[in-house]
């Protein structure tokens, strides 16, 4: 029985959006033709893992897919990037090889990151984002980090357990935290047991929005290639 036929045809409309045949595809991308067949046909479901993959040969290929829309349908279909996105994008990857070959400094840096933030603005209109002030997700996630994610439907939070995601609560604070679930209550958990700096572990937390982690820029370090804006790691 196809149960997750809706899916699969989302997965066969991002591999038409590489202009790839499957078999072509799998070859390319090192994937099993027949796992393809399944997904595509609907009788086997995208694990997380699978989905990041997915997620990032879209963006090898210039394509913008959200982890949440190929897994659940949810936020904005996959597209091709426009002209006009490239065009900002190939500017700031020349802005980026340029600082790497030039003293690194803050003030660099800073402006560097703010253009990037700005173009997941324009291709992602439901984004957030957010600095990593504390120590609380380390060795992973470190100060001065900055992640961002889209918002998900919360009816499908169960799909992205032990997954790093900004997490907001109805008192309207924000933290950076994967997200567990036992004896039918969820929880928040950071991941450096010597942090001293609030709670690292909430039990039933009052979520507003949860966003999955899909872009992760870190400290100090000059990405060269700006169009695989992608989290690709499944935890």
């Amino acid at each position: 029985m196809k149960k997750n036929l809706a899916q699969g045809q989302r997965v066969r409309f991002l591999r038409s959006l590489t202009g790839l045949l499957a078999k072509d595809f799998c070859e390319r991308y090192g994937l099993s033709l027949s796992s393809l067949s399944k997904w595509e046909a609907g009788f086997n479901p995208l694990s997380l893992t699978s989905a990041n993959r997915l997620v990032a040969i879209a963006a090898e290929n210039g394509i913008i897919c959200h982890l949440s829309w190929i897994l659940h349908g949810k936020g904005e279909e996959a597209k091709v990037l426009t002209e006009e996105n490239k065009a900002v994008i190939n500017k700031l990857n020349t802005q980026k090889q340029s600082a790497s070959t030039s003293s690194h400094t803050f003030e660099n840096e800073l402006i560097l990151v703010s253009r990037e933030i700005e173009l997941l603005r324009t291709i992602h209109q439901t984004v957030e984002v957010m600095s990593i002030t504390d120590d609380s997700m380390t060795p992973q996630f470190k100060i001065g980090d900055y992640v961002g994610g889209c918002p998900i439907d919360l009816a499908s939070v169960k799909k992205y357990l032990d997954f790093p995601c900004i997490v907001e609560t109805e008192d309207k604070k924000k933290r950076l935290r994967r997200i567990g679930y036992n004896n039918k209550q969820f929880f928040l958990f950071g991941t450096n047991t010597g942090y001293k700096g609030g709670p690292l572990f909430e039990l039933s937390p009052n979520f507003s929005k949860i966003s999955p982690i899909f872009w992760h820029r870190m400290h100090g370090v000059i990405n060269e290639d700006t169009t695989a804006i992608t989290y690709s790691q499944a935890g």
